[in-house]
């Protein structure tokens, strides 16, 4: 494990809430960000047995011309090892902060590892060998749950939840990573998941709702609004400036991707339905910050692959479809 000086705060952390059961996430104050940090450990070796399919039907050819977006820069970590996809799609080990890495966020070009005792590690450039990682200061208390706190689109701040999902209510921190103040929106919902950028104004949340049900809610940070969205299933993921969006529908298992607006019951049949394989729904997905490429976790069983997709000539098509050694945990977020 490298040892790595955090990066400075000008405030004082908020103390744990040890008195919340659950996964509490305290409060952080990071500011004065610097990237001086330290280099990256060893990377680990590939999954021996991850395997690309270009035999799929409608399956692109990655550099088959000027539209081709690619399939690199998916982040992968997989509850220890640290990847990251090369255009082709294939995962590449990279080095790591050191600590198992059980969630990744990204945005601005910065991407943020969130390891298995509730600190971060910002990296700014994930192609350096190896990467230099600072740490984030996030105090959490003892049963905290990792990945609560994930970076916005444009890399400057972070978004976290504090609370537990046995209460009604839970309280969102925003946090700047390079200067400012940091701000708590209070959320009169049950906690259900992490937050999730829509944008860098909206804050996507799946909650419990008033009538016990599990659904998303958007926080409007420009008002502090608390507002229930449509919802058809788990999982959801956004564009970096929030226009697009891919969800999936728990009555299929499929994924569906397009405008914001259409995300409403009549609208959905506007977006683009990509089928699933019967019995294995999507565990996680990620949008590309440009929305032309699209990574979904799938598990059937002891299997767990993971399927990037890509937007070529107006059309979505698989690109690569991999599959992970065990049964691990996956997160997953585009870095480009």
């Amino acid at each position: 494990m490298s040892s790595c000086p955090p990066i400075s705060a000008r405030r004082a952390a908020a103390p744990p809430r040890s008195d919340r059961p659950g996964w509490p996430v305290a409060l952080a104050v990071v500011v004065a960000l610097t990237l001086a940090g330290c280099r990256g450990s060893d990377p680990p070796p590939a999954p021996a047995d991850s395997q690309g399919s270009r035999g799929d039907p409608g399956a692109i050819a990655s550099g088959s011309g000027s539209d081709d977006p690619g399939l690199g820069g998916l982040v992968v970590a997989t509850g220890g090892n640290l990847f990251v996809s090369d255009e082709s799609g294939i995962l590449g080990p990279i080095g790591g902060p050191g600590p198992a890495i059980r969630g990744v966020s990204a945005g601005g070009g910065r991407t943020l590892a969130n390891d298995a005792t509730g600190n971060g590690w910002l990296a700014a450039d994930l192609a350096a060998s190896p990467p230099i990682w600072s740490r984030v200061i996030i105090p959490t208390g003892a049963a905290a749950e990792p990945g609560l706190a994930t970076l916005d689109p444009t890399g400057r701040r972070l978004a976290v939840v504090l609370g537990s999902a046995q209460e009604a209510t839970f309280d969102l921190d925003l946090l700047n990573l390079d200067a400012g103040a940091p701000r708590t929106i209070h959320v009169e919902r049950g906690l259900n998941g992490p937050p999730i950028w829509i944008g860098p104004a909206t804050i996507g949340l799946n909650v419990i709702r008033g009538d016990q049900a599990a659904g998303f809610t958007a926080v409007d940070l420009v008002t502090g609004s608390v507002d229930d969205l449509p919802s058809f299933g788990s999982s959801l993921a956004a564009t970096a400036d929030g226009s697009v969006v891919a969800l999936d529908d728990a009555a299929s298992g499929d994924v569906l991707i397009g405008a914001r607006a259409d995300m409403t019951a009549d609208g959905i049949s506007q977006m683009t339905w990509i089928a699933s394989p019967a019995g294995s729904g999507p565990d996680a997905l990620t949008l590309s910050p440009d929305g032309r490429r699209l990574a979904i976790v799938r598990r059937n069983g002891d299997a767990v692959t993971i399927e990037i997709f890509a937007q070529q000539a107006g059309a979505w098509a698989i690109g690569r479809r991999l599959v992970l050694a065990g049964d691990p945990s996956v997160s997953l977020a585009w870095s480009r």
